[in-house]
């Protein structure tokens, strides 16, 4: 758009140059400059628009790949709380499991609740030490039933 424009203008220059007008020759001249100016203007605003407009996609991608993480890492939780109950419901050892609550949270599997003895616990930790491996750590709330063990 530039060159074309000031090829246009530089033909109006010439024109006046040959006719000998002088007045069309300086209007000319500021006609070119002023273009000169706004073409320059509209391509610093461009760059300064373009710019943000960068860095607003920019932030737009890094909030939507942190929300991504988060609902990944929240499904990962809750897939592994549930792998651990299921372990506890199905193990082959005597368990009761009924009174156990499996929660995760930033990479930790808690175990509440209740069980009849020390050997259920000792079970039940085991179980979601096993299942857990080494991507969470088990932190175990248990408590024995009164009068048991």
């Amino acid at each position: 758009m530039r060159q074309t424009s000031a090829w246009g203008l530089a033909a109006l220059l010439g024109l006046a140059w040959v006719a000998g007008c002088d007045e069309t020759r300086q209007a000319a001249d500021r006609t070119v400059h002023a273009s000169d100016r706004a073409e320059d203007g509209a391509e610093r605003t461009a760059d300064r628009t373009g710019g943000r407009s960068t860095q607003a996609a920019e932030r737009l991608e890094r909030t939507l790949e942190n929300a991504g993480s988060a609902i990944a890492a929240d499904t990962r939780e809750g897939l592994m709380a549930l792998q651990v109950k299921s372990a506890l419901m199905t193990t082959p050892k005597q368990l009761e499991w009924n009174n156990i609550d499996v929660d995760t949270d930033k990479g930790i599997v808690h175990l509440r609740g209740t069980v009849p003895s020390a050997e259920q616990k000792k079970v039940a930790d085991n179980i979601a030490r096993q299942v857990a491996g080494k991507e969470f750590k088990v932190t175990s709330h248990l408590q024995v039933s009164k009068g048991a063990d």
